[in-house]
C-alpha cells in the first residue's frame, strides 16, 4: 500500500478542508454564462489586481506559523502549521490525541507520527508532497481561488489586522474568507453547506523566525519505513 496516496491528501488537504480552508477545490464548469473575476471585482469598485497581488505575498514568505482553530460540525479541532523554505509541519490535536505530519523538503522525506504513542510511518514523497512543499499558498493555489470567481465584498479589521473580505460559491459551498492584506494569509474562513456554517480562525500568527528544529523528526519516535 502506498501510504501517501491515502494519508497525504487527508492530512494536508483533507484536514485543511475539514477545518475550513477548502481553497484547493476547483469549480465544476457550468452551462450558464458567468462573469470573469475581473468583472466581479470591478463591480465592487476594487482593482482586479488587488486580490491576486495580496495572495501572492504569502507565497514569497520564507517562513511562518499559525494556529488553526476550527469548529466543524460542533467539534473543535486545533492545528498548528509551520512552513519554512518548502518544509511543512502540521500538528493536529483532537479527542483522539495528537497527530503530526512532517515534510522535510531538503531530504524529500515525509512522515506521519503520533507523539503520545512514540510511533509513526514514513510516507512516499510523491507529486502531492512536492506540490505542497513548493508552497501551500503558491501559484496553483492562487489560480484555483480565481477559478471560483471570487468577489471582494469589502475590507474589515479583524484581530487588529486589515483584511480583504472575499466570498465565492464552489461545488455547493458558500465560502467567505478574510485575507490579511499585509501578508496574504487567511485570518478567518466561513464555509456554509447544507444550511450549516463551519468557522475557522487563524491565531498566534508568526511571520519569520521559524526555527529549523521544528522540522526535525524526534529521536524517540519509532518509524516504520516504506515497504
Amino acid at each position: 500500500m502506498k501510504y501517501s496516496k491515502l494519508i497525504i491528501p487527508i492530512l494536508v488537504v483533507g484536514v485543511i478542508v475539514l477545518i475550513g480552508v477548502s481553497w484547493w477545490g476547483s469549480r465544476e464548469p457550468v452551462d450558464e454564462e458567468v462573469s470573469s473575476p475581473e468583472e466581479n471585482l470591478a463591480e465592487e469598485g476594487i482593482p482586479a489586481s488587488s486580490l491576486t497581488e495580496i495572495l501572492a505575498t504569502a507565497k514569497d514568505l520564507p517562513s511562518y506559523a499559525f494556529d488553526m482553530v476550527a469548529d466543524y460540525l460542533g467539534e473543535e479541532t486545533i492545528s498548528r502549521l509551520w512552513v519554512k523554505d518548502g518544509s511543512t509541519k502540521m500538528e493536529t490535536t483532537s479527542e483522539a490525541g495528537t497527530t503530526v505530519y512532517l515534510m522535510q523538503a531538503e531530504t524529500q522525506s515525509a512522515y506521519l507520527y503520533f507523539p503520545e504513542k512514540k510511533t509513526g510511518m514514513q510516507l512516499e514523497w510523491d507529486d502531492t508532497a512536492q506540490t505542497t512543499s513548493g508552497g501551500m499558498f503558491g501559484d496553483e493555489y492562487i489560480a484555483e481561488i480565481q477559478a471560483n470567481q471570487p468577489i471582494i465584498v469589502g475590507e474589515e479589521m479583524l484581530d487588529g489586522k486589515n483584511c480583504l473580505v472575499t466570498q465565492w460559491t464552489a461545488e455547493g459551498m458558500e465560502e467567505k474568507v478574510w485575507i490579511w492584506k499585509e501578508y496574504g494569509l487567511p485570518i478567518r474562513t466561513e464555509i456554509t453547506m447544507g444550511g450549516e456554517t463551519n468557522v475557522t480562525e487563524f491565531r498566534n500568527i508568526q511571520i519569520g523566525n521559524v526555527a529549523d528544529s521544528e522540522f526535525e523528526l524526534p529521536d524517540d519516535i519509532q518509524i516504520t519505513p516504506l515497504p
